[in-house]
């Protein structure tokens, strides 16, 4: 792994966003949103 890089799981490849939305509420996430 290249340093100065954060290490992320495979599973949340998608980007650190995938990892919030997993862990907070979509009720909570689509008031985010609506912002």
């Amino acid at each position: 792994m290249p340093p100065g890089r954060l290490p992320v799981p495979r599973s949340e490849k998608g980007g650190p966003q995938v990892g919030l939305i997993r862990s907070i509420p979509v009720e909570t996430f689509i008031q985010m949103a609506c912002r």
